[in-house]
């Protein structure tokens, strides 16, 4: 059974990303409450946003959105920001208290010692160190992106420094 049969509420966010780019949704189930929760505000400031993609990404869950309202795009990501904050103490299979894992391979996920013991990939909680990295790497993709965005203003525009 497809989690979107298994989880109806997820319907209305798959019908948010286009068909060409392929509705899927890469987390897990135990994430899947906060996306809902997530696209309920978002849709209550752009009932029209569109979704680019949602994936976990070194154990962080990671929304990719577009909306047509310029103006309305950095209190959207706020919320997806926001969003993120109780998603990183969850399980992402089960949704129950989790931290981050990483498997033999080297993937990284958040899970309770359950799920980690279920997945069968060799999953171990990491120290510290690893929660240090995600925070940091979060943090560079966010500056990137606003780097991105002031770079992409016309000159005249952008902020003196």
């Amino acid at each position: 059974m497809d989690d979107e049969d298994q989880y109806p509420a997820l319907q209305p966010i798959l019908r948010r990303i286009p068909e060409e780019w392929g509705r899927n949704i890469d987390i897990g189930p135990g994430w899947y409450p906060v996306l809902v929760d997530l696209d309920r505000q978002l849709a209550a400031i752009d009932p029209d946003y569109v979704l680019k993609q949602v994936k976990e990404e070194a154990g962080e869950l990671d929304v990719r959105f577009d909306t047509v309202h310029g103006e309305r795009y950095q209190q959207m990501r706020a919320l997806v920001r926001d969003a993120a904050q109780p998603a990183a103490h969850l399980c992402e299979e089960c949704g129950a208290a989790g931290s981050l894992n990483q498997s033999c391979e080297g993937s990284v996920r958040r899970l309770c010692s359950a799920c980690a013991a279920a997945a069968q990939e060799g999953y171990e909680a990491t120290s510290s160190d690893l929660d240090t990295r995600a925070s940091l790497h979060r943090i560079a993709m966010q500056a990137a992106a606003q780097h991105r965005l002031l770079t992409s203003l016309p000159a005249r525009s952008r902020p003196v420094p």
